[in-house]
């Protein structure tokens, strides 16, 4: 971007974005990973949120998984013990990431080899691709596409930066916004549903009436579905 920008609310941007001129932000100003823009040039009445990929904690999960995995739980229990200052509780909060086996995240891209379940008003930067089924629910928003080998659901007021494409059903809920195309084999959304892009779909698109009960019937299979193969991996174990 060579020129100027000048919003009134907030303004995010993305990964490598390169922004030469001035930036005057009313809002917030949230900025991705690798953004080339000149501090001095920069103006915000609101936060300004740099946004770093991989945080600290991350690194010292990895490393201490890698040490369990090498089955040296004594090294493990040291650091640990160098992270607790004072007597203070290490602490897990109970809102957390569970990334299955085979699962991988990058800075680009989070892969699932199962189901992806997006909680309300996450923000996931980055596109999703699962083999299994994706729900996004209330109020999320993904900066990137969605892709599923199985079905994806999209909650009410969620918002993809990106395109939606699934094998299998792509159902939406009331308000939901999509930047890019939303492809399927069936697609069924709310009369308030807005697409950026072209809905491509085998068995045709669907009206259905906000607070539908198919919905909410498809999350319920849904929610079985896990509990039946959580159950299923309990047994194995």
């Amino acid at each position: 971007m060579r020129g100027d920008i000048t919003s009134d609310s907030s303004v995010y941007l993305g990964e490598r974005v390169k922004v030469l001129g001035k930036l005057v932000v009313e809002g917030d100003l949230e900025v991705g990973e690798g953004v080339v823009i000149d501090p001095e040039k920069v103006e915000s009445r609101g936060w300004i949120e740099i946004k770093n990929p991989i945080p600290l904690i991350i690194y010292i999960f990895i490393y201490l998984m890698e040490l369990l995995r090498r089955g040296e739980e004594g090294e493990v229990e040291r650091i640990i013990q160098e992270l607790v200052v004072d007597e203070e509780t290490f602490l897990i909060q109970g809102k957390f990431l569970f990334l299955p086996r085979g699962g991988r995240i990058s800075s680009q891209r989070l892969t699932s080899p199962g189901d992806v379940v997006i909680g309300p008003e996450a923000k996931i930067v980055g596109s999703v691709v699962s083999g299994g089924s994706v729900v996004v629910n209330e109020a999320a928003e993904v900066f990137g596409s969605i892709r599923a080998e199985e079905d994806v659901i999209l909650r009410k007021n969620t918002v993809v930066h990106g395109e939606v494409e699934a094998r299998g059903e792509v159902l939406i809920d009331s308000a939901a916004r999509i930047q890019g195309d939303v492809a399927g084999r069936l697609i069924r959304a709310t009369q308030d549903t807005i697409v950026g892009g072209k809905l491509r779909a085998e068995e045709g698109v669907e009206l259905i009436p906000a607070e539908s009960k198919e919905i909410e019937e498809k999350l319920r299979r849904f929610e079985i579905g896990l509990d039946l193969k959580e159950a299923f991996l309990e047994g194995e174990g």
